[in-house]
């Protein structure tokens, strides 16, 4: 098993295995790393595999809860940005609770500022 930080420098994190998986540990956060095995038997080494590339990260913590400043005719919503675990927060999505206090909507529409 053999990896690197770039798809042009590898270096073998394991070799004589016999297992048909492994477990890359103490890896660096938000750092894209390349992995390729390459199979032996009693008459030399194979080729190496295509690599693969995987992101060391984790999905983003979860936000606080946010904090609204209510005027006329808008309700200001507003979140501080939560630990993004190694990988860049793309988009939020908020949700907005019917009157049902059970329902829950995703299209600013469904809020006209009545429920």
């Amino acid at each position: 098993m053999w990896y690197g930080t770039s798809p042009s420098f590898y270096i073998v994190i394991a070799d004589q295995l016999t297992e048909l998986t492994y477990t890359a540990i103490s890896l660096t956060q938000g750092t894209i790393y390349y992995f390729k095995v390459q199979a032996q038997n009693s008459e030399g080494y194979g080729d190496f595999s295509n690599e693969i590339s995987a992101l060391a990260a984790q999905p983003p913590d979860k936000p606080n809860a946010p904090a609204t400043v209510w005027s006329n005719d808008y309700i200001y919503v507003f979140w501080a940005a939560p630990e993004d675990n190694g990988a860049e927060i793309t988009s939020y999505t908020i949700l907005i609770r019917g009157s049902d206090l059970v329902t829950y909507y995703t299209e600013l529409t469904s809020c006209d500022g009545s429920q």
